[in-house]
């Protein structure tokens, strides 16, 4: 799935490095040159992961390659459908890796990892923070492929509770959702979801779902319940899955 953007090949610049011409570092220089082959004068589309974008070409002079950027030609990306944050319980290994490529393609907004009672994975300030750096250059590679010009927001895990009360206090929010294998038969997630809705937050738990007393301070926080259907589905699954019916009316296309 790509967006009509997506025809150039594209190239990530933090906007800190946008200018007229910038050097390329040494992976990118590989990948457009050594990888995929192309010669000075190929045209390129550069995005800044804030949702601006620019019509670029690639060149090569005495200071080595580089893109040229054609700042005429920039626009701000338009967002469409509902701004999404998918709240996503911490994971074993690798697991999480695959759900922020998912994500990040169908247009989640904002991505955010939580430890509650039943998380088995937990570790230590420094592998998160290890965690969070590799998501970034994950949802940034999957930013690029997918068309987008705005990378999903991602932040340090926090505690469900933690969480919770953030998303309850924010503004913008017309529906927050917990995912609940025991809800009411019938109530699917995509029951939930309002036509005219701007924001929405859906949380998704562990293996072995969130524990009695988390759903109940949910409940108290006003957070609705819903399921995804019949199957029991795990966690990465649930997560990509609720993503998707999150993100509806974001306009994806299909090559």
């Amino acid at each position: 799935m790509r967006g009509s953007h997506s025809a150039r090949v594209r190239l990530y610049l933090a906007p800190e490095r946008w200018a007229r011409r910038v050097g390329l570092e040494q992976e990118e220089r590989h990948r457009l040159v050594d990888v995929l082959r192309l010669e000075p004068g190929a045209g390129l589309e550069v995005f800044d992961g804030r949702g601006m974008r620019c019509s670029a070409q690639l060149d090569r002079d005495a200071a080595g390659w580089c893109a040229r950027l054609d700042p005429a030609n920039a626009e701000r990306e338009e967002r469409r459908g509902p701004r999404v944050v998918l709240g996503v319980a911490l994971l074993k290994g690798r697991k999480l890796d695959e759900v922020v490529r998912r994500v990040t393609e169908i247009g989640v907004a904002e991505l955010r990892p939580f430890l509650c009672a039943r998380s088995v994975a937990r570790p230590d300030g420094r592998r998160q923070r290890e965690r969070v750096e590799r998501w970034r250059l994950i949802a940034t590679e999957a930013a690029r492929q997918s068309g987008r010009a705005e990378l999903p927001k991602l932040c340090q895990p926090c505690s469900l509770d933690v969480l919770l009360a953030e998303l309850a206090a924010r503004e913008g929010l017309e529906r927050r959702i917990l995912l609940d294998a025991g809800a009411r038969e019938g109530v699917r997630l995509i029951d939930r979801l309002g036509a005219s809705d701007t924001g929405r937050a859906v949380l998704v738990g562990p293996e072995g779902g969130f524990a009695p007393a988390e759903i109940e301070a949910a409940d108290r926080l006003g957070f609705e319940r819903a399921g995804l259907g019949p199957n029991v589905l795990r966690s990465e699954t649930a997560a990509v899955v609720a993503a998707a019916f999150a993100c509806l009316d974001t306009g994806w296309r299909v090559e």
